[in-house]
Parts: C-alpha cells; structure tokens; sequence
C-alpha cells in the first residue's frame, strides 16, 4: 500500500502526464496548505523525473501508461519531500 507521499507524487506525476500544466498543479498544493516553494520543487523534481524515463522525448497528449519497472526513484524524491517538510516545521513552527 503506497503512502500518503507517494499516492501524492503519483497523482501530480499523472497531471502532469496528461497534459495539466505545472503552475495550476503548484497552486493546488498551495492551496493545500504546502508553501509555494516547496511545491514548485516538488513539481520540478517529478516533472525531470518524467523527463528521464521518456528519454526527454515532448509528452504527448496520449492518456497516461504505467510506468516501467522502476519508475521513478520514489525513494529519492520522498527523501525530498521529507527534508522539506522537516525544514518548514523547523522554520515556521
């Protein structure tokens, strides 16, 4: 069972994938409470993720297809998002 981090990575990777451009993903999460700049790291990092596994070709407007065997590297960008969180407790708490 995928966690919270990564049921969240999954669905802006499929945002992305169809098509929905960064910057209204990057205000959904702002509105849902995370600070712009995290989620327009987060965004970033998932989006150069996308990138490397379609070998950098443009994404088409082709419905979204399971990634291959090993996807994205969840374990780096939960990593990620684990310091910024930690950094934003730390800083605004």
């Amino acid at each position: 069972m995928p966690t919270e981090e990564e049921e969240i990575i999954n669905l802006i990777a499929e945002e992305l994938e169809s098509g929905k451009p960064p910057e209204m993903i990057v205000e959904e999460l702002v509105q849902a409470g995370l600070p712009r700049g995290d989620a327009e790291q987060v965004v970033s990092a998932v989006g150069r993720e996308i990138s490397k596994r379609a070998g950098g070709q443009p994404r088409s407007k082709a419905p979204a297809r399971a990634p291959p065997r090993g996807g994205l590297p969840w374990g780096y960008i939960l990593m990620i998002i684990a310091i910024l969180v930690l950094l934003y407790i730390l800083l605004y708490t």
